[in-house]
C-alpha cells in the first residue's frame, strides 16, 4: 500500500509540474487550466508521498 501511495503521489506531482496532459500507469491527467488546480494537485501528490513513506517506514516490527 505504501508503494502505491508513493507512485500515485509522484504521478500527481509530475502532472502538476508539467501542467497536466500526462498518462501514467493507465491514469490520464487532463490539461490543467489554472494555477490553483496545479497547486492542489501538487499538494495532494506531496501528501500521498508522505503517507506512503510513513507506511513503508512503519511497516516493520520496530526499529532496526
Amino acid at each position: 500500500m505504501g508503494a502505491t501511495l508513493l507512485v500515485t503521489g509522484l504521478g500527481c506531482l509530475i502532472a502538476a509540474i508539467i501542467g497536466g496532459r500526462l498518462k501514467v500507469f493507465g491514469i490520464v491527467f487532463p490539461p490543467l487550466q489554472s494555477i490553483h488546480r496545479q497547486t492542489l494537485l501538487a499538494g495532494t501528490g506531496i501528501l500521498l508521498m508522505i503517507a506512503g513513506a510513513a507506511l513503508l517506514l512503519h511497516a516493520g516490527d520496530g526499529p532496526p
